[in-house]
Order: C-alpha cells, then sequence, then structure tokens
C-alpha cells in the first residue's frame, strides 16, 4: 500500500473494528494517511461488508475496503482504455442475498440471527 498512488480514497470499514481490534474510531483512515501520505478520504461505517469467498457473496464483519482512485493522465490513458477494453461480467444481487455469478438465484445471506427463545415467555 505504501508503494501506491491515491488521488482519492473510499473507505467502508465494519463498525465493530475500531470499538473491538483498535482503540479510536479512525484508524483505518489513519493507516491509510500514514502510509498513502495523507489522500483525501471519504467513507462510512458499516454494519459488515458484503464480498466473495471462492465465487460466492458473503457478509463478512470486521472488515474494511477500500477503492483507490487516481487522475487520469496522458501517460496513465492507455492502460485506462486497455481496461475500458476489458469486458466485465456483473450480476445484480439485492442487498441480504448471496449468488454465484452461474447462478443468479437469490440465496439469503447469513447475517447473525439471534437466537431462537427456548424459556416460556411470562403470561
Amino acid at each position: 500500500l505504501a508503494e501506491r498512488h491515491a488521488d482519492g480514497v473510499l473507505l467502508f470499514t465494519c463498525n465493530g473494528r475500531w470499538s473491538r481490534l483498535f482503540s479510536k474510531p479512525d484508524h483505518d483512515a489513519g493507516v491509510i494517511g500514514d502510509l498513502m501520505g495523507d489522500p483525501p478520504i471519504s467513507g462510512f461505517f458499516a454494519a459488515g461488508e458484503l464480498g466473495p469467498v471462492g465465487g460466492r457473496n458473503f457478509v463478512h464483519g470486521f472488515t474494511a475496503s477500500m477503492a483507490l482512485f487516481e487522475e487520469r493522465t496522458p501517460a496513465s490513458q492507455p492502460l485506462a482504455d486497455a481496461l475500458a477494453a476489458t469486458p466485465v461480467e456483473t450480476a445484480a444481487t439485492p442487498v441480504g442475498t448471496a449468488a454465484t455469478p452461474a447462478d443468479t438465484t437469490p440465496t439469503p445471506a447469513v447475517v447473525n440471527a439471534p437466537p431462537e427463545e427456548t424459556s416460556p415467555k411470562p403470561s
């Protein structure tokens, strides 16, 4: 990361990271700033992040995801053109579901369901 350049960063971090892993809420933004020379950073805390593992999407906890942005310059244009010409397969997946690219039938994502109540309720 220290060898990368970014003109801007989007950072999405699990709201449990700072309270359970670090002593301050801006730990991740601080690390990015220290390593990359303080680029502008924006984003938000989330209650988990969606991401693929083994070709399926899952809700992850205690993670941080970021996107680095770089201004296009004449020197970077050939790479930008090559990336734009590369076909990208996408599939719309409703939030709260998981699907593989080959099977776009929504499958409920497992998200910390509350335990089933086992004791009788008072009347």
